[in-house]
């Protein structure tokens, strides 16, 4: 299970989910726990009963990747306070302590941006994968918040991620 950032739209489908025990201990929890923005008592529950089923936490950066999921953004794991070092980024915008991941299965590749804002994006570079994600996420935000760059790291100009998704060459 993938959680892009602990916002209420994010994750209140979660204590469904562990209702109907389709989360147990066998779960793999994707989500970066250490990120908090004064969570809810519903959601500090969600995290409690999580636990005690036993799901393996996974804080993820684009270190921890495998065969079939690629985590594009952050490159370290996002706190909304502290002393930013080799290992921490400091982000006070919660939308851009989303996580940015592609999941891959055979020939199609899904990108899910959570809600990246546009500073987000200009903090990450465009990974060369870009063209071959077939479909492509924005945040509920709206593809002006989500996506908006005036250039990629190729140095184009670019107007939109589409227009950056097609400087690349394979």
């Amino acid at each position: 299970f993938v959680l892009t950032q602990p916002h209420y739209d994010h994750y209140s489908g979660l204590q469904y989910l562990i209702t109907k025990k389709y989360i147990t201990f066998q779960t793999e929890i994707w989500l970066n726990y250490k990120y908090s923005t004064s969570p809810s008592s519903f959601y500090a529950a969600i995290l409690h009963q999580l636990v005690l089923l036993k799901c393996k936490f996974i804080i993820p950066t684009s270190r921890i990747n495998t065969k079939n999921i690629q985590v594009w953004y952050p490159d370290k794991t996002i706190q909304n306070k502290g002393f930013p070092s080799n290992n921490l980024q400091i982000e006070p915008n919660p939308n851009n302590a989303s996580i940015v991941i592609q999941f891959k299965f055979k020939n199609t590749s899904i990108l899910f941006t959570g809600d990246i804002e546009t500073s987000g994006w200009d903090q990450m570079k465009c990974p060369m994968m870009m063209r071959k994600v077939q479909f492509y996420c924005i945040s509920h935000h709206g593809s002006l918040n989500g996506h908006l760059r005036n250039t990629c790291h190729m140095g184009a100009h670019i107007k939109s991620v589409v227009t950056c998704h097609n400087t690349f060459q394979t």
